[in-house]
């Protein structure tokens, strides 16, 4: 089975441009290119169950998972991710005040993940 063919299995109502009411506007190749890293599954993880994040704190409940440093984590986030994120509507970055909140786009690339680890299980 061809990706394409996966993907519209997976999530009809998601990727159904010709309703012209998605609820997602992201490409096939924009989900791949945003889910392909782990560190940007791991904010969609964190900031789909929370109001709004300070960049500090999502970096240890990141770090805290990959165990790995702090200041790694939040330099890959500040310097990579966020940014990339942003662009895509998956999240709200407000660069100025150094928080994160769930934008337009996370939720449909949360229930993907979900999806995804419920048929590797």
């Amino acid at each position: 089975m061809c990706a394409e063919d996966y993907r519209f299995m997976l999530l009809p109502d998601l990727f159904d441009r010709s309703s012209g009411s998605t609820e997602c506007d992201l490409t096939e190749s924009e989900v791949h290119e945003i889910l392909a890293n782990e560190r940007r599954r791991e904010v969609i993880d964190v900031v789909v169950t929370i109001d709004r994040i300070t960049i500090g704190r999502l970096s240890d409940k990141i770090s805290d998972r990959q165990n790995c440093g702090r200041q790694t984590v939040y330099v890959a986030l500040y310097q990579n991710h966020l940014e990339l994120l942003s662009k895509y509507n998956v999240i709200d970055y407000n660069k100025d005040r150094g928080t994160v909140a769930a934008g337009k786009n996370i939720d449909a690339l949360n229930i993907i993940m979900e999806d995804v680890r419920s048929r590797l299980n």
